[in-house]
């Protein structure tokens, strides 16, 4: 099928009544992306709906949203249908394997400069800790601030650390984390591991293409952060 369009100044030239349902003529449509439709999906807002089509763009090779209908205007006679083919799917799934396994590892590398269980950090800031308590990160917490925010930030994260001989509960931010190669070369492998398995060869693995970015991230996220 791909994606449809009305033409409505098109059915204007012709005569028509473009407030009705139809039919009209075929060449009051405009239809592109024809059998490179992956999924669509709608986006629910407050007061109005739009209606996406996940594509494969073949000119520029990536995998791209487009709006077809929308409740904000007259567009019944828009419409979309899923119509890749299987080589479609193919190259779609690999843009789609590499750009997200990109991310994976993006994300993972930033999270080395937060602390995580297992890390060594420095303390740096605070008032109750001495600054410069070197130690290992035996647990991460989530909590409450005292003084909540107007923006919603409304939570901080605390880690528990330990030397051996005296343990602190400090905010992370007060935190600067010990960077160890191997450690970091570790955990980068499991988290671009873990992202391998999911994906299949002939499609996503699983994930559907509108959820895959966020996956991707939480999939990488998740490992270093205790779920936090």
């Amino acid at each position: 099928m791909a994606v449809i369009r009305f033409l409505s100044d098109k059915a204007r030239e012709l005569g028509l009544d473009i407030n009705s349902r139809g039919p009209f003529p075929e060449e009051c449509y405009e239809r592109t992306y024809a059998g490179t439709v992956l999924e669509i999906y709608e986006i629910n807002g407050y007061d109005d709906s739009d209606f996406m089509a996940i594509v494969w763009d073949a000119e520029k090779q990536l995998v791209k949203s487009v709006q077809y209908a929308t409740t904000r205007g007259w567009t019944y006679n828009n419409s979309a249908s899923v119509d890749a083919t299987p080589e479609v799917r193919e190259v779609a799934a690999a843009y789609w394997y590499a750009a997200h396994r990109a991310t994976v590892e993006r994300v993972t590398r930033e999270s080395f400069t937060k602390p995580y269980v297992g890390a060594e950090v420095i303390v740096k800031r605070g008032r109750k800790v001495p600054q410069g308590f070197r130690g290992k990160v035996l647990s991460l917490a989530k909590r409450a601030k005292y003084h909540q925010s107007r923006w919603g930030v409304n939570s901080e994260i605390w880690v528990f650390i330990t030397d051996g001989n005296a343990s602190w509960e400090v905010k992370a931010e007060y935190c600067e984390v010990v960077r160890n190669e191997s450690v970091e070369a570790s955990m980068l492998a499991d988290a671009l591991s873990t992202f391998d398995a999911r994906r299949s060869t002939n499609y996503n693995g699983g994930m559907s293409f509108q959820s895959a970015p966020y996956e991707a991230m939480n999939l990488a996220g998740v490992k270093l952060s205790g779920g936090l």
